[in-house]
């Protein structure tokens, strides 16, 4: 065999081998473009595309504040004076402040007794201290009333 009969034979060799390769890029491509237009680009019919307006939900109307008062108030009664210790524990005032709802509060000290420890308690107008009711809280003192009789807390009692 003469050179160029082997170049002439590589030559065939290789075209064959192109074409093959051809052949099998063309399959995967027909593959691939199968396989994107059966997971991604769906065929769907006209009323697919209608829109459709969303259910309504209906909520049901929110509880008037009187309401939540009253509920509020069988769920948790507010102590009657009755029910409050007859032995009077001493009440100092030891802070006043505004709380995050733009109220003003007291911390109070009350003193030891014979049944129950010293302890601090935050309060606002209108809570029940030892049967004494906050009437009200203002820069520095606080009101207490029970009865008629009215007792005045300062922060900074002068002598």
């Amino acid at each position: 065999m003469s050179v160029f009969t082997e170049i002439r034979s590589f030559i065939q060799d290789y075209a064959k081998q192109r074409r093959f390769f051809r052949v099998i890029f063309a399959i995967a491509l027909l593959l691939a473009v199968v396989d994107f237009f059966s997971r991604v680009f769906i065929f769907r019919g006209a009323q697919r595309w209608a829109f459709e307006s969303p259910a309504k939900v209906s909520f049901r109307a929110s509880p008037s504040p009187e309401n939540v008062d009253r509920l509020l108030q069988a769920w948790f009664p507010p102590p009657k004076i009755e029910e409050v210790s007859s032995a009077f524990r001493e009440v100092q005032l030891e802070a006043v402040f505004k709380t995050p709802s733009a109220q003003r509060a007291a911390m109070l000290i009350l003193g030891s007794s014979p049944e129950q420890p010293a302890e601090r308690r935050l309060v606002s107008v209108g809570e029940i201290i030892e049967g004494w009711t906050v009437s009200s809280i203002s820069l520095g003192v606080v009101v207490l009333q029970r009865d008629g009789a009215t007792k005045e807390m300062k922060l900074f009692p002068t002598r």
